[in-house]
């Protein structure tokens, strides 16, 4: 449903409709201001059957919230609205002396607005290993705090290294700590990687307690013929052994993220748009952003809560562009 102004000129435009663009729309709809929040129908927790650390959602499917977010909002907020299409292009324009923000949905429709909230999200750059992307999200996880405690108890668990970079390495070994505290065996997969199975850090977690997998991986495979899922590691060698899940975390990628470049937005040294205030602001007047594409911390309550501060951002700053205009 659309409910575009008279003028043709919405108040924000969000792009993206994940917690992020939701929690901003929520914010304008209490602030009666006119929002349009495009949907591209892609979500990075797509894969994940339960979302998790959401207050009073925790264990529901990631849809189910979301949906409920925007029954709420299309039941109780008049003047917000959502469109069913991707964003290509966006750009600051200008009309009748006032900057405005232009941008060109997947259905060749372009829609105006004077503030805009980018809350694309991000994706997951999976590995290039059979069956990890049938596995993501079901027995392959990137976070114990997020799936960890239906694991608990578990027999046995992996920790993927399949980088040799510092801080990959660094990072699983602070992964596989958060384990232990769910499997009573957990091994350390270092994909036949000589300079990982040496690393300081790996040979001190063997003197500690954990496996160490020197063989390198061919693939993994899903399994459900038992009352809960698990996964079945093959070695290049043709070995096989399961676990009850693996953790992994693999880097992130913007998704649109040329939408920031298009509007040649500042970025952080981590690969996501940069905020420089308080209220969701970006380097650029006018543009807010929100969620997974604006911090390493990629969590649903974290991205509704960077939404509805996106939203309020957006409303002060018009009401202080008008007031500094002489609207009012």
């Amino acid at each position: 449903m659309q409910r575009q102004p008279s003028d043709g000129v919405v108040d924000v435009l969000i792009v993206g409709a994940g917690p992020a663009g939701l929690g901003a729309a929520l914010s304008l709809g209490r602030l009666l201001r006119t929002a349009v929040v495009f949907d591209s129908q892609e979500y990075r927790n797509a894969a994940t059957e339960h979302a998790h650390n959401v207050p009073t959602h925790d264990h529901k499917p990631p849809a189910a919230i979301r949906g409920a977010m925007k029954e709420e909002l299309l039941g109780k907020y008049k003047t917000v609205s959502f469109v069913d299409a991707s964003v290509l292009r966006v750009r600051e324009a200008e009309a009748d002396g006032k900057k405005r923000f232009e941008l060109d949905d997947s259905a060749g429709r372009t829609w105006t607005g004077r503030k805009l909230v980018l809350a694309t999200g991000s994706r997951d750059v999976l590995p290039d290993i059979p069956g990890y992307k049938e596995a993501w999200g079901k027995v392959i996880f990137n976070c114990p705090l997020c799936d960890g405690f239906e694991e608990a108890g578990s027999e046995a668990a992996g920790v993927l290294l399949l980088s040799d970079a510092e801080g990959d390495i660094q990072l699983a070994l602070a992964l596989a700590h958060g384990v232990r505290a769910l499997a009573k065996k957990v091994t350390l997969l270092t994909n036949g990687s000589p300079r990982v199975e040496s690393h300081a850090m790996v040979a001190q977690a063997r003197t500690r307690g954990y496996e160490v997998e020197t063989r390198a991986l061919k693939g993994v495979q899903l399994v459900r013929d038992g009352p809960k899922a698990r996964v079945r590691v093959e070695f290049a060698d043709g070995a096989k052994a399961e676990y009850a899940f693996l953790m992994d975390h693999p880097p992130t990628a913007l998704r649109s993220g040329d939408l920031a470049a298009q509007l040649g937005l500042e970025m952080a040294p981590s690969g996501e748009v940069k905020i420089t205030g308080v209220m969701q602001e970006t380097s650029r007047h006018g543009v807010f952003a929100a969620g997974d594409c604006a911090t390493v911390v990629k969590q649903v309550v974290v991205s509704m809560a960077a939404g509805v501060t996106a939203g309020a951002g957006a409303h002060f700053q018009m009401v202080q562009d008008d007031f500094e205009a002489g609207a009012w």
